[in-house]
């Protein structure tokens, strides 16, 4: 009997987690660095997504030890970085990220108008943009760089 409670709580909190948002797991595919390759305390987590049936891949990156911006989000084949419109829907817990829905969506910050990241670099094995705010306190450029 116990057992089929424990299983029931389990299967409830799935679909409404399902319903509330994704699971990301943090990736040990890519490292993150300032411009004189000094590691930087930060999660990479990988959001691999299909829109009108295209593949596409977000790298979303939780620094650990900044106020603002806790998050940055990089949409590879889109050529764009940005921030999630709202952190509040997005929780770390260990190697774990919950995301709700609602902070799917980001506000770019290497287009106009918002333009607070002037010099950037995309591809799916390097990423690199000046820093700005919160994350300054790493230097002058942000480099996340996939593991060969």
């Amino acid at each position: 009997m116990k057992i089929k409670i424990l299983i029931t709580i389990i299967a409830l909190v799935l679909v409404s987690l399902l319903f509330w948002g994704n699971v990301l797991f943090e990736s040990n595919d890519y490292s993150v660095f300032n411009e004189e390759m000094k590691s930087i305390p930060a999660s990479v987590f990988v959001n691999n997504l299909t829109v009108d049936n295209k593949e596409m891949k977000e790298l979303i990156i939780y620094f650990k030890n900044v106020k603002t911006p806790k998050f940055i989000t990089v949409a590879i084949d889109q050529n764009l970085i940005g921030s999630p419109a709202s952190e509040r829907g997005i929780h770390v817990v260990g190697e774990t990220m919950i995301i709700k829905n609602e902070s799917k969506m980001f506000v770019t910050l290497n287009e106009v108008p918002n333009t607070v990241i002037e010099n950037y670099f995309v591809s799916d094995t390097m990423t690199r943009f000046n820093t700005f705010e919160g994350l300054k306190i790493y230097g002058q450029t942000i480099q996340i760089i996939k593991k060969e």
